[in-house]
């Protein structure tokens, strides 16, 4: 077929049949589409093939990452650390160092923790803990107590400043981690710098290509040493769970070389601003719509749940089938939202990941369809 024909053949499949992550209508997922810097730079990450497994498959690329991280440790209290793929490979990274560092039994959570969580747990042979709430009567002197920074469901910021007598702490702050960028929002994770771990998805609100975010911690020379594997064929030992490492810095450092924090933080404002604005479009509409009433989901932590009173969406089963078809209806008219289900049946869910929407274009759409 040749090189030419195969792009060409995959070209109406690849892009014509893609996500549109950056439709002024679409606020639907933690997916933002990549920023053009992270893009180009993608170019040389691919182009290049660099490895950060061993120092001469990447020596630029090694650097680069040292700096990278120690920028981003600093706003979580944090002294280092490495890349992973994402948060669900960084969650289990925490939780390993935490049983090897302080031989913990257990992995205690909540109900709205990521399913990642459980899954390592599993991975590792601990018990996993499952709470509504942490009470004074918890033993967690051998537990790994996890705290959600950004819920995936309504992006609710736990408590971070509880201890508990826990013998590690380790913040998933996979969503709302890019709040600590922000001089207007950053104080919501007050409390993250006395956590023992933190994991944040570059790929969600640093504008990334997938898969991008870093396991960060407090003590990462002893927390990493004991995470760490040696060869014969190895220069240096290899950190975490990962061999092979693609040099996903670049692309990141070329965004932040050209946004900085101050561009960062802009962006992380604007999609609030987006959300709450969105929030307020919701309940203005004489009680046609309703807004969650739970923590989160009103656009404070950039994530907005609601839906449409009356058509059958408060209902267990039924109520997804109700929220698809309308979901179909919005889509058509150009509004793209998510669907997320509860106690309380199923709700629309809106992320601000988007910097290209246009709420004003997307509620429009809303009002346009059968909804």
């Amino acid at each position: 077929m040749g090189g030419f024909e195969a792009l060409r053949t995959l070209e109406p499949i690849v892009l014509g049949g893609r996500a549109r992550l950056d439709d002024p209508g679409f606020f639907a997922h933690m997916d933002p589409p990549a920023s053009i810097e992270s893009v180009a730079a993608s170019l040389w990450q691919v182009g290049t093939n660099q490895n950060l497994l061993h120092p001469d498959l990447a020596p630029s690329a090694r650097l680069l990452q040292k700096i990278v991280i120690n920028w981003l440790a600093e706003f979580f209290g944090c002294d280092g650390g490495h890349f992973v793929s994402g948060s669900s490979v960084a969650n289990l990274t925490a939780i390993w160092a935490a049983r090897e560092v302080k031989n913990v039994k257990k992995v205690v959570a909540s109900k709205k923790a990521h399913n990642s969580v459980k899954k390592a747990a599993d991975i590792l042979g601990l018990e996993f803990v499952k709470i509504e709430e942490l009470s004074s009567g918890l033993d967690l002197s051998d537990a790994c107590l996890v705290l959600t920074a950004g819920t995936t469901g309504s992006g609710e910021i736990e408590k971070l400043g509880e201890r508990r007598g826990s013998a590690w702490v380790h913040c998933d702050a996979a969503w709302g981690g890019g709040m600590r960028f922000s001089k207007k929002h950053g104080w919501k994770l007050d409390g993250v710098e006395n956590c023992d771990s933190v994991v944040f998805s570059c790929h969600k609100w640093f504008f990334q290509p997938k898969g991008c975010g870093v396991v960060l911690f407090k003590d990462s020379k002893t927390a990493e040493t004991k995470i760490s594997y040696g060869a014969g064929y190895l220069a240096t030992p290899t950190i975490g769970v990962a061999g092979t490492q693609p040099a996903n810095v670049i692309p990141l450092c070329a965004t932040l070389l050209a946004w900085g924090q101050e561009g960062v933080a802009e962006r992380i404002d604007r999609g609030i601003e987006n959300a709450t604005y969105l929030a307020r479009l919701v309940a203005g509409e004489g009680g046609k719509f309703e807004l969650w009433g739970g923590k989160g989901g009103k656009g404070e932590e950039g994530v907005v749940l609601w839906r449409r009173r009356g058509v059958g969406m408060e209902e267990g089963g039924g109520g997804r089938n109700a929220a698809e078809r309308l979901k179909r209806l919005m889509e058509e008219e150009g509004a793209f939202v998510s669907v997320s289900g509860g106690g309380d049946g199923w709700w629309f869910r809106s992320v601000a990941a988007n910097d290209f929407v246009d709420i004003d274009y997307l509620w429009r759409a809303v009002l346009r369809s059968s909804v």
